[in-house]
């Protein structure tokens, strides 16, 4: 909308909300607009005092998402969704009972509350499964909860089919989820080490963030799952860009997206830019929202981040002094957490892992795991975990997932985060590819 669309827009609301009725004003409050805290409160208190079923909706609509995705203020959140939910309830409104559902799982997942956001989560499925099929919360639930929730062990090339093919449906252009729906598909091919679509999903994400002002509607948001695949895949050339973005959020003042944190974002891209300093003020900034926020998933991760941030810098090896110290702490805290919380394998096995690696690493230089283990020298050159160079082995000799799975006793989706993760390693995007490379490295 350019700027005379605008304002022709603006006075119409002006009128509408002047001499109209409820329905509307409602009509005029739209969902994705930018409001003060100050509006926000307005739109609630108009929301409390109305009549009309479909204006009330509307308003506690706006509402909820000003709290949840402009201002991080998850336990509000929770509060106003419940409040959303109740009056959909009474006035029998699909659509409402499916949002709010949806979203409070979310909500309830990101405080670490996993097993209640999984009750939500199926009584949300029971709703929108009476909407129709392309409604976009199909792709919240079947691909944005299930790629970004923490306590999920996934199939990730699955998921990012799903996220592509729903890209290419008229959903995915009909509200800002579009750009959504290519952050979590760039995010999960990183997962399932494809490589290549990762990195060209990401550099069309990130070109359009980059032209995006930051109080644009899930700015926030695709800012911190398209940081996540720069860090996960360290796409160094990326990370200026996703750092001035975050900056430009916090400045604005827009909160913490579900699944996201801005600090976090500015200390993933400092440490990956070797600015130390920055890297270690933004953790802290971090770790204090996510305290302040009761996101105790997110306060685990923060400590592992910080752990291999200083594990990356070379500051993990036992002639390391506080550092080394640091880093264990860091990594047993993570570690208690991911399991008292009942995150996914995925985390305790990233923790383990950076344990390990910690401890066998040589008194004056950075960790070499794979070597300590006894495992081909040319894997600790390869950055490969002792799991990893294990699970390389198995599969270089033509063995299954399932068949790897029973071998180490491990999950079979574990096996396939192993191999994803030997995939990006290696630079290569298939089980044929890594097994060449295996052999002609003296890998496996």
């Amino acid at each position: 909308m350019n700027s005379r669309s605008a304002a022709c827009w603006y006075r119409a609301a002006a009128i509408a909300r002047a001499g109209g009725d409820e329905d509307d004003h409602a009509q005029t409050l739209v969902p994705f607009d930018w409001r003060t805290r100050e509006e926000t409160e307005a739109v609630l208190a108009l929301a409390r005092a109305w009549r009309q079923p479909p204006a009330i909706l509307r308003a506690l609509d706006a509402v909820t998402r000003d709290l949840q995705h402009r201002r991080g203020a998850y336990r509000e959140a929770i509060e106003r969704f419940e409040e959303f939910l109740a009056v959909a309830r009474r006035y029998g409104s699909i659509p409402g009972q499916a949002e709010a559902l949806v979203q409070l799982s979310n909500l309830h997942g990101e405080l670490g509350d996993f097993a209640l956001a999984r009750r939500l989560e199926s009584q949300a499925r029971e709703m929108v499964d009476r909407l129709g099929a392309g409604h976009r919360l199909h792709l919240v639930l079947g691909t944005a909860v299930a790629s970004l929730q923490h306590d999920r062990d996934e199939d990730w090339m699955a998921l990012a089919d799903g996220a592509m093919r729903f890209a290419g449906g008229p959903a995915a252009h009909r509200s800002p989820i579009g750009l959504l729906v290519a952050a979590i598909a760039a995010y999960d091919f990183g997962r399932a080490g494809d490589a290549g679509r990762a990195r060209r999903v990401l550099e069309a994400l990130t070109a359009l963030l980059a032209r995006m002002e930051p109080t644009m509607y899930q700015q926030n948001l695709c800012t911190s799952v398209g940081a996540a695949v720069v860090w996960d895949r360290q796409e160094r050339d990326l990370a200026p860009t996703y750092r001035r973005l975050a900056l430009d959020l916090i400045a604005a003042g827009v909160g913490d997206p579900v699944f996201g944190c801005n600090a976090l974002v500015v200390a993933r891209m400092a440490a990956l830019l070797g600015d130390g300093a920055e890297a270690a003020a933004y953790f802290r900034a971090a770790r204090a929202a996510a305290d302040a926020q009761g996101r105790r998933p997110l306060r685990a991760i923060v400590d592992y981040d910080e752990a291999l941030a200083l594990l990356r810098a070379g500051g993990g090896g036992r002639g390391a002094g506080t550092d080394a110290g640091r880093v264990k702490a860091l990594l047993e805290a993570a570690l208690a957490a991911f399991r008292l919380l009942g995150m996914g394998e995925m985390w305790a096995e990233r923790a383990e892992g950076a344990l390990g690696r910690l401890r066998a690493a040589p008194a004056t230089e950075p960790p070499r795991p794979a070597a300590a283990a006894g495992l081909p020298p040319g894997c600790a050159a390869a950055g490969l975990t002792a799991r990893e160079a294990e699970v390389l082995r198995h599969a270089a000799a033509g063995e299954t997932n399932r068949q790897i799975a029973a071998a180490l006793v491990i999950s079979e989706k574990t096996v396939g985060h192993h191999l994803a993760s030997v995939y990006a390693k290696l630079g290569v995007a298939s089980r044929a590819a890594a097994t060449a490379a295996a052999l002609r490295r003296g890998l496996a």
